[in-house]
């Protein structure tokens, strides 16, 4: 807008102005309207999302038929991202009037709750995927999300192992719960309460008082379902330098163990089919894999005992380098897990 001034016309604002003329009716002071504005707001409605087991649906939709809730829209449901072969479950979008406050959305879901829905049913704002304040949990399978729905005040799952929650519990309070389903059913356990990546840099707030193998060792065994065939392999690395021709160095260290264990463990004839009984060579099935590792692939429970108690730990002298050797098994690493110390032998 170009205004008069001592020197000539002078810019005093950048926008649009509206002036209205009129011979008659009250009279308006000129408006100004920043370009920054947009052009028209327009309020929309908030949406919740309703998480349930399948089977808990019609139960629900016959609640949504109260005078009380007519005003809500429920709209068409949905597979849950949550849901499983043994435990179908579906989500429900609840759309509320403009009117209805976030309280009085909350005051009503919580009600829907207490009166017709079980403890499995869980509900979340659709605003949490941008809010930084949300954080998320991670889960090992997606039938362990009840178990912490009561240190919530909101939740929404975004994948099968990863939750988005709003929760006004202290840290020592979930670090106490998570270490409790940990060691009651620790497939079903969850590993970790963070911050969004966009808030703190997406910093851990609350762990299980477990080392970080043995929740890699849970996570993995949660996936595989726990089997012979997975229990009793068992992996050898060489914590020093032995350079890529490492063969000579392990095949003396395992002909040390075997006689150490009275186990007759043997190279892998086909290393890309190997049996129980028999080790690989990791770098001749993979060059890319790291030098001085072998998979062992054990008969039982006792030889990996046996391994352990004659390999982990110790120390080989190689030229004048001295290198250590580690094992990792996830049957022995998920004792380091709460709740798990009973079963140590």
């Amino acid at each position: 807008m170009s205004l008069p001034g001592p020197r000539g016309p002078r810019q005093d604002r950048a926008g649009l102005g509206m002036f209205s003329l009129a011979t008659e009716g009250p009279r308006c002071l000129p408006k100004m309207i920043d370009f920054k504005d947009p052009l028209v707001r327009i309020e929309g409605n908030s949406s919740m999302t309703v998480d349930m087991v399948a089977e808990n649906l019609p139960l629900f939709l016959k609640a949504m038929q109260d005078p009380a809730l007519v005003d809500i829209v429920c709209r068409q449901h949905r597979r849950s991202q949550l849901s499983s072969a043994d435990m179908p479950r579906v989500c429900v979008d609840m759309i509320f009037p403009v009117q209805h406050t976030e309280l009085a959305q909350f005051l009503q879901l919580r009600q829907l709750r207490r009166v017709c829905l079980p403890a499995s049913t869980f509900f979340g704002s659709r605003s949490m995927y941008g809010d930084p304040n949300a954080m998320i949990l991670e889960i090992n399978s997606p039938m362990a999300a009840h178990h912490y729905w009561h240190l919530c005040t909101q939740m929404l799952a975004i994948s099968r192992t990863k939750l988005l929650v709003y929760t006004e519990a202290a840290t020592e309070t979930w670090t106490e719960v998570l270490d409790r389903i940990m060691a009651v059913d620790m497939d079903s356990a969850a590993t970790r309460l963070k911050w969004k990546p966009s808030k703190n840099g997406g910093r851990s707030v609350a762990t299980p008082t477990a080392t970080t193998t043995a929740l890699t060792a849970s996570r993995r065994r949660a996936s595989n379902k726990g089997s012979p065939a997975t229990d009793y392999v068992t992996e050898l690395a060489i914590k020093g330098e032995v350079g890529r021709a490492d063969a000579g160095v392990l095949s003396k260290i395992m002909a040390h163990a075997c006689k150490a264990t009275g186990c007759n463990v043997k190279e892998a004839s086909k290393s890309t089919a190997p049996k129980a009984g028999e080790y690989v060579h990791l770098a001749s099935v993979d060059p890319t894999a790291p030098p001085g590792r072998l998979r062992l692939f054990l008969n039982s429970e006792e030889e990996v005992r046996k391994f352990y108690a004659a390999l982990h730990g110790q120390t080989v002298q190689v030229g004048r380098d001295l290198i250590a050797i580690e094992l990792a098994n996830d049957m022995i690493q998920l004792q380091a897990l709460p709740g798990n110390a009973q079963r140590r032998r």
